[in-house]
């Protein structure tokens, strides 16, 4: 893609899934550039530019209004076009969930932050019931990305109700002022804050007994559209004001005023985000979620799991060394999946570790990323080279072990359909297929369950026949 000035100025994406939330985003820039930035080919969203405090912003609305598919969509879009990219932001409105620990009013913000084992985020649509009846997560999200969360902590402890100042701009748009109401669920006119695991699924929940179910099973504090959806490829704060409570009673009202909430506590994350970080941070955690395979069930692998954090797990105080495992087997195996989790798990355990994914099919793919010193861990996809004694050689192959035969440090994991290709390197594991039970597992995650209650038994038989 062409460079684009305006849009590489940016470091921090605003996303906004809904017009009113759009606008209330616009109304919280320190500054609004009129400058419309080009569109690049295939460009499907238009930025607004923007600063808060020392930070250039793109603000970014929706061209479909709500769904965890179409935020996926916008996340990838985002990371093509905005180069220099650090963090983002998802803001906007949510269904709040009451309880006896939250009393929650109209016009609160609730913030996702991790809440015992529960991620910040949830996507309840990706669960099961288990034998004992308890639901089971099955779907795994990002996580707030680490430095908004450092941030959200510390307003948090200090003064988490100074974002209040920044509703003053309450005094020259009347259409985001606090509705009257003698609703007792709007008795304060001064939004508080909530912060734990935030719903996100394809339904627009409007039923009370819904709403109470989810929150049993999540203790969730807000239920929303788009949250899980953006997180599989961008690791957002999501910020939610509360503009109904997911029940029979749920209506546009409040939607305004929630969203100007909501718009102002992101503000404040903003402008208590530290700019130090700029000139030399690395941005490869958001760049990896472009090119790593999109996320898919994954389940079992245990074993195959603690055989690379045996061979490649990062310790901090270990020795600089270099270390090379291969991972081989028959075309969807699960190789890419395999190393694609083992990289998702060591951004989490070890955020501070360079982490590069490279696609192998070819000498161009390959040669595009030359690493440099660093502790870091490098997944080569895909390797297609033909042996040296081979009769035809493959055009698209190159000699893979020339290039990490000159590496002197440093985590390798290569992937390959090919033992020949591999089998130099020591360790190296072959993937088969998956065990029954978890191959079972894997079916009832990508079946629905009316249609998995159908088959299961014919399958089951299937597989005791060795079919």
């Amino acid at each position: 893609m062409a460079s684009n000035t305006s849009l590489d100025g940016c470091t921090i994406v605003w996303l906004c899934p809904l017009e009113v939330e759009l606008r209330a985003a616009i109304a919280m820039l320190d500054k609004v550039s009129d400058e419309c930035p080009p569109r690049a080919r295939g460009q499907n969203v238009v930025y607004t530019i923007g600063e808060i405090g020392l930070h250039k912003v793109a603000v970014v609305g929706y061209y479909q209004e709500q769904g965890l598919a179409v935020s996926g969509s916008i996340a990838a879009e985002v990371l093509r076009d905005l180069r220099n990219l650090q963090l983002g932001l998802l803001v906007g409105i949510a269904g709040g969930i009451p309880s006896s620990t939250h009393d929650m009013q109209l016009g609160d913000v609730a913030v996702a932050v991790p809440e015992g084992d529960r991620p910040g985020v949830v996507g309840y649509d990706f669960g099961k019931a288990g034998d004992d009846d308890h639901y089971q997560l099955k779907h795994w999200q990002n996580s707030t990305h680490p430095l908004l969360g450092s941030v959200i902590t510390k307003i948090r402890a200090h003064d988490e109700l100074r974002f209040r100042r920044h509703l003053q701009v309450l005094d020259r748009l009347p259409e985001f002022r606090r509705p009257e109401s003698v609703s007792p669920h709007s008795t304060n006119d001064h939004p508080k804050v909530h912060y734990g695991t935030i719903l996100s699924g394809n339904t627009v929940i409007k039923s009370k007994s819904k709403r109470d179910e989810l929150r049993q099973l999540y203790g969730g504090i807000a239920v929303e559209m788009e949250a899980a959806g953006m997180m599989t490829r961008l690791q957002v704060a999501v910020i939610r004001g509360i503009s109904d409570f997911a029940d029979s009673s749920k209506d546009d009202k409040w939607q305004p005023y929630a969203a100007i909430t909501a718009a102002a506590y992101a503000k404040e994350v903003l402008l208590r985000l530290p700019s130090e970080h700029q000139e030399d941070w690395k941005y490869q955690d958001l760049r990896l979620a472009q090119v790593l395979p999109e996320k898919s069930a994954f389940v079992g692998r245990a074993e195959e799991m603690a055989f690379l954090e045996e061979e490649l797990g990062f310790q901090d105080q270990a020795p600089i060394q270099k270390s090379v495992v291969c991972l081989w087997g028959l075309t969807g195996a699960g190789k890419s999946q395999l190393a694609a989790r083992f990289v998702s798990q060591q951004r989490l355990t070890h955020p501070k570790r360079e982490i590069f994914w490279i696609n192998g099919e070819n000498r161009e793919s390959f040669e595009r990323s030359i690493t440099k010193d660093a502790r870091w861990l490098l997944v080569i996809d895909g390797v297609n080279e033909t042996p040296p004694r081979s009769a035809s050689k493959d055009p698209a192959s190159f000699d893979i072990h020339g290039y990490v035969g000159r590496l002197n440090r440093g985590y390798v994991l290569l992937t390959s359909r090919r033992r020949d290709v591999v089998e130099r390197y020591y360790p190296s594991r072959e993937l088969k297929g998956l065990k029954i039970q978890d191959a079972v597992s894997l079916l009832h995650l990508k079946i629905h369950p009316q249609l998995m209650e159908g088959i299961f038994s014919h399958t089951t038989l299937m597989w005791s026949r060795g079919g």
